[in-house]
């Protein structure tokens, strides 16, 4: 297994989550940088996720003043 930094072995769960976000919205996306070190990576998932659930919310109105 990979040694991860402590910060990122901290939060273990919350990147998960995010890869979890990540692959099921995406697969080609979740599939291009799952190439990449863990650590970058699950910090690219993380970008992503916050993204797509920040997309998501505003289609929920269709209304960014919503």
């Amino acid at each position: 297994m990979t040694k991860l930094m402590p910060k990122f072995e901290q939060h273990r769960t919350d990147f998960a989550y995010c890869q979890t976000i990540t692959k099921r919205s995406s697969s080609a996306f979740y599939t291009a940088f799952s190439q990449l070190p863990l650590e970058r990576a699950w910090s690219i998932y993380a970008v992503y996720a916050f993204c797509r659930t920040a997309d998501d919310l505003v289609d929920v109105d269709h209304d960014i003043d919503g």
